[in-house]
């Protein structure tokens, strides 16, 4: 690394909802000084009144920047910014950039041949995709995937540290970490559709969702996208933390690297769609916990964090008086089954009361089997998507081993990922090994291991 003078100087071009986090953390840092550039001029604002400098274009900000850190949304994105505004030619002898934005593994193909064709071989380059949203990039506390040269890797890795929480070198050289992403996007992106459908479907049944999540945060059908998306649909808060827009990009890379590889993926294929179907509905901007709204949408709209609970209360000659609006719902055939079920999905607590208790232990036993078919809807949907996941990762020439120890501490975790994926790598024959076969994935894992 070239001699550079103490504190580092760092430019940040990208301020966006996590771009912008990453950077005021850095600026917090007394070894850093931070310049930083966004073409959205109230982010440049934030950054500037949380003590950040301000940069007038990338080629401005680059000039004096011993790391060039770049998180753009998309890979045109960051073509402008390093070669149509010509910041890879600013930069000071010895530099090093740092790609901190999910774009195809295939970008990186032809970088290092580009930055050399401009007369700038001294440049290294960083493949540093990141993942933990928009609290743990302000935290630095994120998870970072990092590829490139020895020497790239050497001048970076101390400030790769330093914002992340966990840091994974991976082997393969520029491109292999965003290979890793891609894996990690597809199970997350999945998961939060996943999660999305079952919180829809406990709502139209009249379940308390509230209930729902807690219970299932300890079941085979918990993951991390459950944890973290699910509190966000039962406050039906759409501030974007992470925008839904993002995954129709995301998912749009992990499909369109599978076409390229002529590699099926049905699962990342049918979870792009949503997504799209979620944007064109007008939810693209807003938190992609909104794709929720997808399934709640029509006759009987519901809203979310109001499902009553199905778990009715056993005497209807109580005083229906009270704050809370009260049904009493006599008689528990097939009519007036469906009556207490249809009511507990509005704002009213249901009471039931039938001469035979057999029906009322049905009426109440129904709600603990629906739970259980919402735990079983989200694990069977994880494994298909760990088996389609670990089959893509083996085909682009990834360990599958590392694969699975770098994911089981990622977004992309779910209990079924670490509980199952060990068995399909094993060998061994259960659920995951028998979906992968019938996928025709387990010779590809087989020989990569």
């Amino acid at each position: 690394m070239g001699s550079f003078e103490s504190p580092t100087h760092i430019g940040f071009i990208g301020l966006g909802a996590m771009g912008l986090g990453m950077a005021s953390d850095l600026q917090r840092r007394p070894q850093y000084t931070v310049t930083g550039f966004d073409i959205w001029q109230p982010s440049l604002d934030k950054f500037v009144a949380s003590g950040g400098r301000a940069g007038g274009s990338p080629r401005d900000v680059a000039q004096t920047s011993q790391f060039l850190i770049c998180m753009a949304a998309t890979a045109q994105q960051l073509d402008s910014i390093l070669f149509d505004n010509l910041a890879i030619k600013e930069l000071p002898k010895d530099a090093t950039v740092v790609l901190c934005s999910t774009v195809p593994p295939t970008y990186y193909d032809t970088l290092p041949a580009r930055i050399a064709n401009i007369g700038r071989p001294d440049v290294a380059v960083v493949d540093a995709p990141v993942s933990g949203g928009t609290l743990r990039a302000a935290n630095g506390t994120l998870t970072i995937f990092a590829a490139g040269s020895s020497d790239a890797l050497a001048r970076a890795t101390a400030l790769l540290h330093d914002m992340s929480e966990r840091l994974y070198i991976i082997s393969g050289g520029l491109g292999a970490a965003s290979k890793v992403k891609m894996i990690n996007q597809l199970l997350v992106g999945t998961h939060i559709a996943a999660a999305s459908e079952a919180m829809a479907l406990a709502t139209k049944a009249g379940l308390d969702t509230r209930e729902v999540f807690e219970i299932i945060q300890c079941t085979s059908g918990s993951s991390w996208a459950w944890s973290n998306r699910v509190p966000h649909m039962l406050e039906e808060d759409w501030t974007p933390l992470s925008a839904l827009n993002i995954f129709v990009k995301d998912m749009g890379i992990v499909v369109s690297t599978g076409r390229a590889a002529q590699f099926p993926l049905p699962i990342a294929a049918l979870t792009e769609q949503l997504y799209i179907s979620g944007s064109a509905q007008g939810f693209g901007k807003e938190d992609d916990a909104g794709l929720v709204r997808l399934f709640l949408q029509g006759p009987g709209e519901s809203t979310i964090g109001k499902s009553k609970s199905a778990s009715f209360g056993r005497t209807a000659m109580e005083s229906l008086s009270g704050a809370a609006p009260k049904v009493a719902v006599i008689g528990l055939d097939e009519v007036g089954r469906n009556l207490a079920v249809t009511v507990a999905q509005s704002s009213f607590e249901v009471h039931v009361f039938d001469a035979d208790e057999k029906e009322i232990q049905k009426l109440v036993a129904s709600s603990a089997s629906t739970v259980k078919l919402l735990d079983q809807l989200l694990a069977s949907i994880h494994l298909v998507a760990a088996a389609e996941a670990m089959a893509f990762a083996t085909h682009l020439g990834l360990d599958a081993s590392q694969i699975f120890e770098l994911l089981r501490n990622a977004a992309g975790w779910s209990w079924v990922f670490e509980s199952r994926v060990p068995k399909l790598l094993n060998g061994t024959h259960d659920r995951l090994t028998w979906v992968a076969i019938k996928a025709g994935c387990v010779p590809v894992i087989a020989r990569a291991n």
